[in-house]
């Protein structure tokens, strides 16, 4: 039977590390997301680790191949609690597996916004601005209340621009 161990990766070594495991023949999971970001010449998506600094590598007894996990380039250690090395749930990969679209995990699947929450936009001309949802309109669309320049504006923006705030 083969558990799922998680692997704390080199800083920005998360693609190194997946696929030196996955030469060593380890099953490997790494878990990303489509993210846009801003440079000087506009916007570009970007896939981006969902758990940055984290894998996930399956094996059949780690006895036998954590030297290997351990040694592999691109990897910093097998995440332990002490000095117990415990597997993760399997329906967790599974729940993670689910969430994918193309290979990718669907934020909108991830994301369950509600009519009234507090949001941040983190893309686009109205970047950092505070917001609530007004309306949800399609499936990645959301119209959104936000206050600019001491007036009310209604906008429309995608599910993917909408960061969750907590409440203080």
């Amino acid at each position: 039977m083969y558990n799922w161990y998680v692997v704390q990766t080199k800083n920005l070594k998360e693609f190194v590390a997946a696929k030196n495991l996955s030469n060593q023949k380890f099953e490997v999971y790494l878990p990303v997301f489509d993210k846009t970001i801003s440079n000087k010449f506009g916007f570009k998506t970007v896939k981006t680790p969902l758990f940055p600094g984290y894998i996930f590598v399956s094996t059949k007894t780690l006895n036998s191949s954590w030297h290997k996990i351990n040694y592999t380039r691109g990897v910093r250690k097998i995440v332990s609690f002490g000095k117990d090395i415990s597997p993760i749930d399997k329906n967790f990969i599974n729940y993670l597996k689910r969430l994918e679209v193309n290979g990718k995990i669907c934020s909108s699947k991830i994301r369950n916004f509600k009519i009234g929450d507090s949001c941040k936009i983190i893309s686009g001309i109205f970047k950092d601005k505070l917001c609530f949802i007004n309306k949800m309109c399609s499936r990645d669309r959301i119209k959104v209340l936000l206050s600019f320049f001491g007036r009310e504006i209604n906008c429309m923006v995608s599910n993917s621009s909408l960061e969750p705030q907590l409440n203080a």
